[in-house]
Parts: structure tokens; C-alpha cells; sequence
């Protein structure tokens, strides 16, 4: 022990760990008439991480108008937009059978006899675990955070609005849609110094992986509503189509002859891994509802509804699904209204049919698979 005595050691902690701090930016603004109200809003938040080479950001805004342009019609409007920048390697990788802060707390804090503190903070992979052929199970957590790049970026854009239109006294009719897409793009290289790097032989290689979710909805719907004395009528015919597509691009290359570059040049690497898929779905759904009650105390409900989705084979393409209930409100007969300890009580009996297209694209479908085989020295696709 004499030996360590007056060494200061390795502060694995101190060298990881950065103090962190945080801003955040908000601006609103709002404003309008008696038929004009509008307000937007604005923000901002950066954080820096507390690992080398980690932080995050993102910036968000919306805007809104709702516009009366008589007394009959009107509309409204909504868009939103977020962007979202993560980088870092985090606190584990591997599936979690990696954890950084269990390398920062195990890692010993000195290089012992054999190695200077300089030479163990240099080192990417514990000399001694090297030299007794032990698995890679110790890392230089700093070597570690500096030499992965590992980003994440997200941007989404979204709007909604609506018209509705009163066209007689209790004929009503209201159309509305929705758009949603997100782009997302994960950019991981492995430098020389890192765990990856050293385990694919000292050589850097890294992967771009880019996606694409774009959504629609569309539905219009046409609304009577009628009194007369104790008889509320109230119709409803309705259409909606929405629709859904995925798109998803990976590639990956290995043995980088420099890491300079990373993930902007590819192809200056030896492709080791290519892969891309698209797919949509499509929903199409006529409605209709009638609703009829009796002085608040009898009810009657009618539904029926027709759904068609791509994801249906071609001979059974659609579905149809009726429902109809009757209620009566016990709680509203002349007999009940001495009884002050039951405010509200209704007897209810309902039949339906329901369903859901929440399967996988074509299933319904023979689909074809591409496979490898060798022929002689070469290798053939089919």
C-alpha cells in the first residue's frame, strides 16, 4: 500500500460527468374578435446532457384560428410542429446487458505499478483484462462517451380543421380533416476507442437508419335534429376515409479506413447491411344514426355502419355492423319524484356487432420471399 500512497488516482466519475444545466423559451400570443380568435405559440428547450458528448433539444409551435363568416358557417384550423434532437450514448446499450454507470462505478482508479493514470484513461479496454484474456466486460466509460456518436432526430408536422355549415334550421353539415407525418432519422457510429470498434477489430463502422409515418383522415357528416312537443329526432349520415403509410430505410457499413466523416459518408465503407420496407393501409366507413326520445324519459338508438379496408382480401373486402338500444329513465316518471335519495336512474338494453382491421398488411395475400443459394461459385437469387 506504500506504493499508492500521495496518488490521487483516476476520478472516473469527475472525468465522465459534466455539470449539466437547462434553458427553456416560451412566447404566446393571442388575440381576436367577435368573429375572428386566433393564438400561436412558441418554445424552445435545450438541456445539456451530463455525459460527454450527450444533450437534447426541441422545439415545438402552434397556431390556431377559428373564423365565423356568417351566421350560418364557419371553420377552424390547427397546426403543430415539433422537433426533437437527441444525442448520447445513454445510460445502458446492448438490450441493457450494458450499463454505463455500472462501468463508471466499477472501473478501478488507478493503472496499479504497471500503467500511469494518463495511460489507463487512454486505454480503451482495461489493459489488465486484455493481457488475462477476460471478456471485454470493462470499458473506459470516458473513451466510451467520446467515441460513440449515437443522434436522434424526430420532426413531426400535424394539422387539423373544419367547416361547418348550417344549411336550414336543424339540417347541419360538418366536414373535417386531420394530417399527421413524422420523419425520424438515427445516425450510430462506433470510433476507434469505442467497445463496437474494438470487438469488429479495431475498425470504426456505424448506420443511418431513416422513417416515415404519414397519416390522413377525412369525414363528413350531415346532422338533423327536429322537435316536436315531447318527440327529439336526431339523424345522422356520415362518411370517413383514412389512410396510413410506413416507410423505413437502414443501411450499415463496416471497416472505415478513418472515422473522420461517420455516418456522412457511407458508402466509404464496405456495406454490410441493407435494408428498406413501405407500406399503407387504407380505411373506408359509411355510417348512419338515428336517435329518438320521448319527453327525456323513453330512448331509442339506431346504428348501422360499412367498413372496407385494404387489408381485407378481395371477397370479403368490407364489413357491416348494426346496433340498436332502448333506454327508459325511471328517474323521470311522475312516481319517482318524491324519492330524493335517486337523482338519476335508467335502464338501458343494447345488441351490437363490432370489428377492427388491426392486422398485418397482406395476410390475405400469397407473398414471395427472396432466398440465396449457391450454384457452382456463384450465388443466385430467387
Amino acid at each position: 500500500l506504500d506504493d499508492y500512497i500521495g496518488l490521487s488516482g483516476v476520478d472516473w466519475q469527475g472525468e465522465t460527468f459534466n455539470p449539466t444545466w437547462s434553458q427553456d423559451h416560451n412566447f404566446s400570443l393571442m388575440g381576436g374578435s367577435d368573429n375572428t380568435k386566433y393564438n400561436a405559440s412558441f418554445s424552445r428547450y435545450i438541456e445539456n446532457g451530463i455525459f460527454k458528448n450527450s444533450g437534447f433539444d426541441k422545439t415545438t409551435g402552434k397556431f390556431r384560428l377559428d373564423q365565423k363568416l356568417s351566421k350560418s358557417l364557419s371553420f377552424n384550423i390547427t397546426v403543430n410542429y415539433a422537433l426533437t434532437n437527441r444525442k448520447g450514448v445513454g445510460t445502458s446499450a446492448d438490450s441493457g446487458r450494458f450499463n454505463m454507470l455500472a462501468q463508471i462505478l466499477s472501473a478501478r482508479p488507478t493503472g496499479g505499478l504497471k500503467l500511469t493514470d494518463d495511460e489507463l484513461l487512454d486505454s480503451a479496454i482495461d489493459p489488465e483484462m486484455l493481457e488475462s484474456g477476460e471478456s471485454l466486460a470493462q470499458v473506459n466509460p470516458v473513451k466510451q462517451t467520446e467515441s460513440v456518436t449515437n443522434t436522434k432526430r424526430a420532426e413531426m408536422w400535424s394539422g387539423n380543421g373544419s367547416i361547418s355549415w348550417q344549411i336550414i334550421k336543424g339540417l347541419t353539415f360538418k366536414t373535417a380533416g386531420t394530417y399527421n407525418t413524422t420523419n425520424n432519422r438515427t445516425n450510430i457510429f462506433y470510433k476507434d476507442g469505442s467497445k463496437e470498434a474494438y470487438r469488429n477489430g479495431q475498425k470504426p463502422y456505424g448506420r443511418t437508419q431513416m422513417g416515415r409515418d404519414v397519416r390522413w383522415t377525412n369525414f363528413n357528416n350531415l346532422t338533423w335534429k327536429q322537435k316536436v312537443k315531447k318527440h327529439n329526432y336526431d339523424v345522422m349520415l356520415g362518411h370517413e376515409v383514412s389512410f396510413r403509410s410506413t416507410e423505413y430505410l437502414l443501411g450499415e457499413a463496416m471497416d472505415f479506413p478513418f472515422d473522420n466523416l461517420g455516418n456522412d459518408y457511407l458508402g466509404l465503407a464496405t456495406p454490410s447491411k441493407v435494408e428498406s420496407s413501405y407500406s399503407e393501409k387504407m380505411l373506408l366507413s359509411f355510417f348512419a344514426r338515428g336517435n329518438y326520445n320521448y319527453d327525456n324519459r323513453y330512448l331509442l338508438t339506431a346504428t348501422v355502419r360499412a367498413d372496407g379496408s385494404t387489408v381485407f382480401s378481395n371477397k370479403n373486402k368490407w364489413g357491416f355492423f348494426p346496433s340498436f338500444s332502448a333506454a327508459w329513465r325511471v328517474s323521470e316518471e311522475a312516481f319517482m319524484k318524491d324519492v330524493d335519495w335517486v337523482s338519476n336512474f335508467k335502464v338501458r338494453l343494447g345488441w351490437g356487432i363490432v370489428g377492427n382491421d388491426r392486422i398485418s398488411n397482406y395476410l390475405s395475400m400469397d407473398l414471395y420471399e427472396a432466398s440465396k443459394y449457391g450454384v457452382g461459385n456463384n450465388t443466385v437469387t430467387v
